[in-house]
């Protein structure tokens, strides 16, 4: 069975963080919902809704097979960087990484 590290692990933005980096993300994260296909998912923003303040547009998202949804609140993620710049360098190198 998959634990919330390993889940948080297949985000893109989190694929190459330490475990030490996953396990303070997990602390802040709501537990796993799991969709089937078919089901709407509400208010999906995806990953860069962490990090950049935009308005927030209502989105219903169709599952097209079952998906597991973790959801972030941008506060309590932004407070997260802010405690622990280790973190924040952490994941400006994998978004780095990612762009080269």
């Amino acid at each position: 069975m998959e634990t919330l590290i390993d889940r948080l692990r297949a985000v893109r933005a989190f694929r190459n963080l330490p475990a030490s980096a996953l396990t303070k993300i997990a602390q802040i994260a709501s537990p796993p919902t799991t969709y089937q296909a078919g089901e709407l998912i509400s208010d999906g923003q995806g990953e860069q809704a962490l990090f950049v303040r935009q308005p927030r547009l209502a989105r219903l998202i169709e599952a097209v097979y079952p998906t597991t949804v973790i959801r972030l609140r941008h506060d309590a993620f932004q407070d997260l960087l802010a405690s622990s710049p280790l973190l924040a360098r952490e994941l400006l190198n994998s978004f780095g990484a990612r762009l080269a």
